[in-house]
């Protein structure tokens, strides 16, 4: 609703934008866990996909790896 009320032809638009900036703020810091715990989970998943990738791999058998690439899938 602020931003709608800051195209009002007589809006204080600066503090209408003080007090939107201090709501995204404030959303900014309530999110943030989540934020982290998102990356986080999309980092795991990148990397299970890659180890997918790489084990799944149909170009030449697992056998022809380097075995340092391979080891942590492996187990």
């Amino acid at each position: 609703m602020l931003v709608k009320h800051i195209e009002e032809p007589f809006a204080d638009k600066k503090t209408l934008g003080l007090r939107i900036r201090a709501i995204n703020r404030e959303l900014g810091e309530i999110l943030r866990p989540t934020a982290v715990a998102w990356k986080e989970q999309l980092e795991r998943l990148r990397a299970e996909r890659a180890a997918s990738d790489l084990v799944t791999d149909r170009t030449y058998p697992f056998c022809f790896w380097d075995p340092r690439e391979i080891e942590d899938k492996a187990r």
